[in-house]
């Protein structure tokens, strides 16, 4: 092989690894959250965006969505990781023996269920 072959190809591998390196070290502190949202009724008539979780949970390594409501650069940058991560070891059927945090955004409180529920 020539030197110039070997020198790209080390370059090549060395970027790999730091790229597929900071991507776990970026999800140390990820989590599980519903697959899917619906809106939900509420007894006042209001609706809310709400969890549906008959659809299971997927794996979020970071935070997938900036404050605006769009994909962050990290989401792009890491898609071919996160795919194969949810597929590999992050599946929904590991979710609780992996131990770790899921999230769930539904607030309960917000349609007052102890009203349409009495115990």
């Amino acid at each position: 092989m020539k030197r110039t072959h070997k020198i790209i190809l080390s370059l090549l591998t060395a970027s790999f690894t730091a790229y597929v390196g900071s991507y776990f070290g970026l999800s140390v502190g990820g989590h599980y959250e519903p697959a899917c949202y619906g809106l939900v009724r509420g007894p006042d008539g209001s609706t809310r965006l709400a969890p549906k979780a008959a659809f299971g949970y997927e794996w979020h390594p970071f935070p997938l969505i900036t404050k605006n409501d769009r994909l962050s650069f990290w989401t792009y940058f890491y898609i071919p990781l996160i795919v194969g991560d949810r597929h590999v070891w992050h599946t929904n059927e590991k979710m609780n023996t992996l131990k770790y945090r899921v999230k769930n955004y539904f607030d309960y409180e917000t349609f007052h269920y102890r009203d349409i529920n009495p115990r």
